[in-house]
């Protein structure tokens, strides 16, 4: 089976930042996206999704559209993040993409005043 195309942004403001994302609050829930141009000719099933040590979640083959697949994950803790997608078929796994993030609170505000 073809290595899926994750083109995972996690949907928020903070996507295109280097591999950060922002917590106001903890867990968030965001949606992770990503495109399996060849999910109808590899027969793909479904995937396989895991975020940092959780148990993996399979969700079943994206619809309406087989090429662009959208689930929600939830994010419970601040450092490294770690996602992971694998697609399936009935002959077995394909290759797994692996997501890299760093989860963080918002920086220290600069020149706070009174006036």
């Amino acid at each position: 089976m073809k290595k899926s195309t994750l083109f995972v942004c996690l949907i928020f403001a903070a996507c295109a930042s280097l591999g950060v994302i922002y917590a106001q609050t903890l867990p968030i829930t965001k949606h992770l996206q990503w495109s399996q141009p060849d999910a109808v000719t590899a027969d793909v099933q479904g995937y396989k999704i895991q975020v940092n040590t959780a148990p993996v979640v399979t969700i079943g083959p994206c619809t309406p559209d087989p090429t662009l697949c959208d689930t929600t994950i939830t994010i419970t803790a601040l450092g490294p993040l770690t996602v992971t997608e694998t697609p399936f078929n009935i002959w077995g796994d394909g290759q797994t993409t692996t997501l890299l993030k760093t989860v963080v609170v918002p920086g220290k505000s600069n020149n706070v005043l009174i006036k």
